[in-house]
């Protein structure tokens, strides 16, 4: 007992049993899903000393089990990848965030008709405060995504807004949409010559090892498991999103305001190696995490949502995508991060959100620690 008290009082602290927090996940994850009824899910913890947890509970198509290592879209989430990859870009190019986007555009045909197009700053697309509407509220891009072949290209995502008024003057508010950081993405290839997706791939996916994030730009993409879309859900789908191989819509439409797919394994690994700082520089590791008033009870950082939980601050960022939510989350006090996935984009059958299956894995951990 004295031997236990003095490497208590010395900040030792048992390893972390995996086998038990394991057990400890699925039992969880399983628990929710007979009550709530959604079809099958995935979960990953990277510990503090690195180590990978993963669970997965319940079942895609055909009452098939899902795995710890399935893909799904990931949604929103990916703003994260092109987010580092600007900051990284304006850390080597020593560009300012408050650079106005004009330096870009102020020469392109469209830009002249944009809604507050003089005023826009790189920063002010990121935190979400450019003033501009999406561009999936746009009827005539509806009725393009109604052809599943439908391939957006150059700066058509923008030029669908043109015209169209302001939400508010830029800087003023905060208003998520995808068409800030399409922007992004289109500012990311004038800098560099090169497409946002072969940058990302070198400076991100490639280094880290993350093999199961990949861009989701066609409709057959590999290893994406069976998802599963809500009544009444926006792109009038309903039930199983994948039919004979192929996605009911183009996910190339996403591009910057997503545009991946991903296994909760490396959602979890991205998330501790981004915000545990080993792929910015402190400063703009900072300039990240630096929110504006967003969603109720949380922030919005430079693409990251900045939540609060029992266990201190999170940095992450949650996905929709037709068929799939997703959710990651990294808790800088005790420097271990967490993702999960989801089959369906019914949250209802979730009853609270992503986010709450991301503290029911904290919890798991916090009780080991």
């Amino acid at each position: 007992m004295l031997c236990a008290s003095l490497l208590f009082l010395s900040g030792f602290r048992p390893e972390i049993d995996v086998k038990v927090l394991q057990g400890q996940m699925v039992q969880a994850l399983e628990t929710e899903r007979k009550a709530n009824g959604f079809p099958g899910a995935t979960a990953s913890i990277v510990l503090p000393d690195g180590r990978l947890v993963s669970v997965a509970v319940g079942s895609s198509e055909a009452e098939k089990p899902m795995k710890p290592a399935d893909r799904m879209l990931a949604g929103s989430i990916g703003k994260t990848y092109f987010a580092a990859t600007m900051l990284q870009l304006a850390a080597e190019k020593n560009i300012s965030l408050d650079t106005k986007i004009s330096t870009w555009f102020g020469n392109e045909p469209w830009f002249a008709k944009m809604a507050n197009h003089d005023d826009i700053t790189l920063r002010q697309l990121m935190h979400h405060q450019s003033g501009l509407t999406d561009y999936l509220e746009v009827p005539s891009v509806m009725t393009k995504l109604a052809d599943p072949n439908y391939v957006f290209k150059g700066s058509e995502w923008v030029e669908t807004i043109a015209g169209l008024p302001a939400l508010s003057p830029a800087g003023t508010k905060f208003a998520y949409t995808d068409l800030n950081f399409i922007i992004v993405a289109m500012i990311i290839e004038k800098i560099t010559g090169k497409t946002a997706y072969s940058e990302i791939d070198r400076r991100i996916l490639r280094p880290l090892r993350l093999r199961d994030i990949i861009p989701s730009v066609q409709r057959k993409l590999p290893g994406l498991v069976q998802g599963n879309s809500r009544p009444n859900a926006p792109f009038t789908k309903k039930g199983p999103v994948v039919e004979n191989g192929l996605m009911f819509i183009n996910p190339q439409m996403e591009w910057g305001g997503g545009g991946f797919l991903a296994s909760s394994n490396d959602l979890a690994r991205w998330a501790k190696a981004l915000y545990g700082g080993n792929v910015l520089s402190s400063e703009m590791l900072a300039n990240y995490v630096d929110g504006v008033a967003s969603f109720p009870r949380e922030k919005y950082g430079l693409g990251c949502q900045l939540r609060l939980s029992d266990w201190g601050p999170t940095q992450g960022h949650s996905g929709w995508f037709p068929g799939y939510l997703s959710d990651m989350a990294y808790f800088p006090d005790g420097k271990y991060s967490v993702a999960v996935q989801f089959n369906t984009d019914d949250g209802r059958q979730l009853r609270g959100g992503t986010y709450r299956y991301i503290l029911l894995m904290a919890k798991q951990v916090q009780g080991m620690l």
